[in-house]
């Protein structure tokens, strides 16, 4: 039903003329033309003020828009930081508005804040069609493998040129759940679940990985617990797993919400051979709670 509504909405806009963005964003400007191009001719040209914080984001996503290889005549994408000398390389920095401009000539990005960066991005990569002679090929790589440059889309299409959109988010929170402690995911499947959010521009990530029907994450406090305590002795997280998907998750704009603490629940109290102790009795249901301080 979800699906089916997305779609009418997709088509909607369609039948009124607007660009296929999702979410839509709050001020779009359109014509009529189409630019057609090899990505290999698209050129990243960064402002040459940019604070580091925006290189290192434009470094890891790449790939996204960017062939490996460069072909003639060149087409630039430049971003331009907006209000240069702020905090764009602190934490304070949360700004996700950003300005979109694609004409016959050029694209260009900018932004307040690297997150914006991220924004903006994930609308151009909206923005592109592939070419019939490449309908079937990816737009974009594996983003949890290297895959060959070979098998990627090289040929897209961006409609509705000049585009200028000026865009901010309604809501701070755009969130999802995934709850790793009843259905185990792979490290590779909760990184492509991010990459999605980042395209769709979503914001929050909660993982709930420990509760009472496994405990997934590992503990340096108490060895052999997550293998004890999980669905399989291999179907836990360790600390640098942890560490790297919520890394993972912020160079892509989303905030990987793994709580303070959990709540190990009932049946830590009937893994008896992780309490080998002799002097107190295990704690309670209540009593126990471990966060992820303790595997750093």
């Amino acid at each position: 039903m979800r699906q089916i509504v997305i779609a009418m909405l997709l088509l909607a806009a369609l039948a009124r003329g607007e660009l296929s963005l999702l979410p839509y964003p709050n001020h779009v400007e359109s014509g009529s033309e189409t630019l057609t191009l090899s990505r290999c001719q698209l050129v990243l040209e960064p402002d040459g003020s940019l604070d580091r914080s925006f290189i290192d984001i434009l470094s890891v996503h790449h790939d996204l828009i960017f062939a490996k290889e460069h072909c003639e005549p060149k087409f630039p994408v430049r971003v331009v930081q907006l209000g240069a000398g702020s905090k764009a390389s602190s934490a304070e920095c949360k700004s996700e508005y950003y300005e979109l401009a694609v004409t016959m000539e050029s694209i260009k990005i900018s932004a307040e804040c690297p997150v914006g960066v991220i924004r903006g991005v994930a609308t151009l990569w909206q923005l592109m069609r592939l070419q019939e002679e490449d309908a079937h090929a990816p737009l974009t790589a594996d983003w949890t493998s290297n895959q060959a440059e070979s098998k990627r889309a090289t040929k897209v299409r961006i409609e509705q040129v000049p585009i200028h959109i000026k865009d901010s988010p309604r809501f701070e929170y755009r969130g999802l759940m995934i709850d790793s402690s009843r259905h185990f995911l792979s490290i590779a499947t909760i990184k492509r679940v991010i990459v999605s959010m980042m395209l769709a521009k979503m914001s929050a990530l909660h993982w709930h990985f420990v509760d009472d029907d496994s405990f997934t994450m590992q503990s340096k406090h108490i060895p052999g617990l997550a293998e004890s305590a999980s669905f399989h002795n291999t179907q836990f997280y360790t600390a640098e797993q942890i560490k790297d998907i919520v890394q993972f998750a912020k160079d892509r704009g989303v905030d990987c919400r793994t709580s303070s603490g959990f709540t190990a629940g009932r049946r830590l109290l009937h893994w008896t051979p992780l309490w080998t102790s002799p002097t107190p009795s295990p704690r309670t249901s209540s009593e126990t709670s471990l966060t992820i301080s303790e595997t750093t």
